[in-house]
């Protein structure tokens, strides 16, 4: 899956393969099915590789394919449809798959467990559902070739994130939120220079309702103000790692095995909280089309592949020739990231972690996010990289 990338970052490895193509490995045995073999693989490869090369590299190829498929089906919703119109149908389809969420979904942390398909299948809908729309409201924006129509759609997508919030759709809310706070939208510096001060404080100001800060106290404090019979779409997030919480911290028997009813009492009342906050419908028609152009189930861009793109539409401020041709001079390579940087993605992760089910747990597809941007620096044996006493701001992984 990452293969491409790799060319794409180690300058050392694209000279051997290119020098692999170019001169061909002789074989002991002339003229043996293995060198007809190896012949033919080697010129399949070569003239793969050089038409893509001519055009453009072979991540592009793959970036604007995938890109081009989803925008066929979706890439249309924004142009031909109100932005109200769009968040009454974004909270219709959430609310129906909220309301199907059964209480057994919740307990036992079934949403990460064996058989989670069939033990919480409403709830895994939700979390996929919440991964699909926040990298693909990204990948809309990265998709587009100038900063003046990626300010735009940041704008609508911005007002778009207001008009959830005045549904009480914060599960929408927050995916919206996710996709703009990504890595891969949050550096396009020329874009968001372009934003009008009015939609930079509006994000702002529901960047803070939705802030983790003490435990999303903002957005709890709201919560528990919420009247009855007010249509609510809460944000899982919250609730899954409640019940998380009330299940790994709290035995289910105390006291030479008797049954935990204090433990019982909590997830009993937190899902009886969930139950209510989803019960009122939205009073609006559902919209066939638009429905159906929202539903559709295509696999957008990674993490990863988000960061490449966005570097393609908005290179670096730092990046050189000079830079990016380090890692062919003698010494260790090593890659550097700043800890900002790092603990931005560490809480990107937490919450990714959180709706997967695996807070336990980073995976190496995790680490890779970590890393993305990482500039990788020359050092000669024996030089100083990070000394004892000293303030740093980076942290380094060694590479080879």
């Amino acid at each position: 899956e990452y293969g491409p990338f790799d060319f794409l970052e180690d300058r050392a490895m694209f000279k051997k393969f290119d020098n692999f193509l170019n001169n061909p490995v002789p074989v002991p045995v002339k003229d043996s099915q293995l060198d007809q073999c190896f012949t033919e693989c080697r010129n399949k490869v070569k003239v793969k590789y050089l038409q893509r090369s001519r055009s453009r590299s072979a991540v592009e190829d793959l970036l604007h394919q995938r890109t081009c498929a989803i925008e066929d089906d979706l890439g249309v919703t924004f142009v031909n449809f109100k932005e109200e119109e769009i968040a009454q149908q974004l909270a219709l389809l959430s609310h129906e798959t909220f309301s199907k969420i059964s209480p057994s979904e919740l307990l036992k942390v079934a949403w990460s467990k064996d058989g989670k398909d069939t033990k919480a299948p409403h709830v895994l809908s939700c979390i996929n559902r919440f991964n699909f729309m926040s990298r693909w409201y990204a990948q809309m924006v990265l998709k587009l070739q100038t900063p003046e129509k990626r300010a735009q759609l940041i704008m609508v997508l911005i007002r778009l994130a207001e008009l959830c919030e005045g549904l009480k759709n914060y599960n929408g809310l927050m995916e919206l939120l996710s996709s703009l706070h990504l890595s891969s939208i949050s550096r396009l510096k020329q874009t968001w220079k372009l934003l009008p001060q009015k939609s930079t404080d509006s994000l702002n100001q529901l960047s803070k309702l939705m802030s983790p800060f003490r435990n999303y106290h903002y957005y709890r404090k709201l919560m528990s103000k919420m009247e009855k019979g007010v249509p609510f779409i809460p944000f899982l997030g919250v609730f899954l790692a409640d019940f998380t919480f009330m299940e790994e911290a709290n035995l289910d028997y105390v006291d030479n095995e008797l049954v935990n009813f204090e433990k019982i009492s909590m997830m009993g009342n937190r899902i009886r909280e969930f139950r209510s906050l989803v019960q009122s419908s939205y009073p609006f028609k559902p919209h066939a089309p638009l429905q159906q152009a929202l539903l559709i189930q295509r696999d957008p861009l990674s993490d990863i592949e988000l960061h490449r793109l966005s570097t393609m539409i908005e290179k670096p401020a730092d990046s050189s020739d000079q830079d990016r041709n380090q890692d062919d001079k003698s010494g260790t390579s090593v890659q550097r990231v700043s800890l900002s940087k790092l603990f931005q993605n560490q809480f990107m992760m937490s919450k990714r972690s959180v709706l997967n089910g695996t807070a336990d747990e980073i995976s190496f597809r995790d680490w890779q996010v970590l890393l993305t941007g990482a500039k990788p620096i020359s050092c000669k044996k024996g030089q100083v990289i990070v000394q004892q006493g000293t303030f740093n701001d980076s942290i380094y992984c060694i590479k080879s």
